[in-house]
């Protein structure tokens, strides 16, 4: 029996295009599968290219786009949940560039350089690669490769030792030998499909942590006004904030929601209010130095916010080496991520925990 609330994701093809503007227009179908999902729960995306993007003619030139249309669909999915009616969206420029750096949640970062955690047994290195290597592999992006591909083995590609070839796979539809792994992506092969699975079922989530983080925010914004005159939070982007209570579900919101975080901690500002400027830059620094002049016990707070914005700037990227590991340890989080949601609740609640400890060392009354 398939879970409940999982959206399935197929490619309809290149629609008829009547726009000049438009170079293509290709056609997704997202369906909402499971236990309480009704049969005609099926929506149409059309994602639109323009021909200011396309280089060359036909359809075969556009397929190329194919990949960011679906990555299209998918993040829009994530974010707002299966729509009531067509959807148009539009490929633009930053989606194509977005492209340009492969993701694979086999990489992962050693002491001594990249390796594959999809490489075979015979593998000839032993699962060493490099960014090079991984730019040439056979395996597709994690933004496109079909969520009915499992297990995958990659071999080094022994001639040039630039690439890596994929020497056997499963299929979860029953596909077997013959198959041309490679092609277990958008627009490559006819089965393909994405599978996005909904927040309600990935178990029994602390209710109301979302608001919570809100209202620390909220309460030392205020408590510090009363005493220092100002706001220390500046008012964030409604992109920050809308992604903070959006569910996370696999590495690429994880890495949204933290980069978030990060982008909320970067609003706070007290430098007008230091009287002397600390050797180093940046609102971390700026304000230990302010905690320091006032005589507020924050270390172990800023420590935290700290660690935030370590995860930020090293994952996942860099997700192997010491301080990213440091830094979610101090978050309470063991390595590697795997429970997408639940480390995320716990970087939540040691954010709103910092927040309270910097409200709380507050003196009780205004001097």
């Amino acid at each position: 029996m398939k879970a409940a609330h999982e959206l399935h994701i197929t490619y309809d093809g290149i629609a008829e295009n009547r726009v000049p503007r438009l170079a293509a227009q290709f056609r997704f179908l997202a369906k909402l599968v499971g236990d309480f999902a009704a049969p005609e729960q099926v929506v149409l995306f059309i994602v639109n290219l323009p021909s200011s993007l396309l280089v060359g003619e036909g359809d075969q030139a556009a397929l190329q786009f194919l990949p960011a249309a679906a990555n299209k669909v998918v993040t829009f999915l994530r974010a707002v949940g299966l729509p009531e009616a067509t959807t148009l969206l539009d490929i633009a420029p930053e989606d194509v560039a977005d492209f340009k750096d492969r993701r694979c949640i086999f990489q992962e970062e050693g002491p001594a350089g990249l390796f594959c955690r999809a490489a075979s047994q015979a593998d000839a290195w032993g699962g060493k690669t490099s960014s090079a290597m991984c730019r040439q592999c056979e395996l597709p992006d994690d933004r496109t490769r079909c969520s009915l591909l499992v297990h995958p083995e990659t071999l080094t590609v022994h001639e040039s030792k630039q690439g890596r070839s994929i020497r056997n796979a499963m299929c979860e539809s029953g596909l077997g030998s013959g198959v041309h792994w490679r092609l277990c992506q958008a627009g490559r092969i006819q089965c393909w499909k994405k599978i996005v699975r909904l927040p309600s079922l990935l178990g029994s989530l602390e209710a109301g942590l979302e608001d919570k983080v809100c209202d620390e925010v909220d309460h030392w914004n205020l408590a510090f006004k009363s005493i220092h005159g100002r706001r220390p939070v500046q008012p964030a982007q409604l992109r920050t904030v809308k992604e903070l209570v959006l569910p996370c579900t696999d590495e690429p919101s994880f890495k949204a929601k933290i980069q978030a975080l990060a982008d909320l901690i970067d609003k706070i500002d007290v430098k007008i209010l230091l009287q002397t400027q600390p050797a180093e830059g940046g609102t971390l620094n700026e304000l230990a130095a302010f905690c320091k002049e006032q005589g507020y016990d924050c270390a172990e707070a800023i420590n935290i916010l700290r660690a935030i914005r370590n995860v930020r700037h090293d994952f996942p990227a860099h997700s192997g080496n010491e301080r990213v590991i440091g830094a979610l340890a101090k978050l309470g989080i063991k390595y590697p991520v795997t429970d997408w949601e639940s480390d995320w609740r716990s970087i939540l609640r040691s954010f709103a925990g910092a927040i309270r400890a910097l409200r709380i060392a507050l003196p009780a009354d205004k001097p």
